[in-house]
């Protein structure tokens, strides 16, 4: 959905959200700041989003997801680490047979 492609770097936030200070809801944490973002077009699967920011870290602590009938959905988020290095040891790639890999 729309308000999780924005965590993953994909979709433009001003194109389509309207981005606003939230006034009816205080953040989780206090000292945080949230962001009301309302989609420029209706969608069916929520009304409207929730940031919660760290403004000392300029990090997310938590995305909501606001349902129309009221429901939500609440993302919390701690220890993120940033440009983190994984080991390769992490990853195992099991090829199945008959698959044909092709390096670059």
């Amino acid at each position: 959905s729309a308000p999780l492609m924005l965590l993953f770097g994909e979709g433009d936030l001003n194109r389509d959200f309207i981005v606003e200070q939230e006034t009816e809801e205080e953040p989780a944490t206090p000292g945080h700041q949230l962001l009301r973002l309302v989609p420029r077009i209706p969608q069916g699967d929520f009304s409207f989003v929730l940031l919660e920011i760290d403004p000392g870290s300029s990090l997310l602590s938590r995305l909501s997801i606001i349902e129309p009938v009221g429901g939500r959905n609440d993302y919390l988020f701690d220890n993120i680490e940033q440009n983190t290095k994984v080991s390769d040891r992490l990853f195992k790639l099991k090829v199945p047979s008959g698959v044909e890999i092709i390096e670059q």
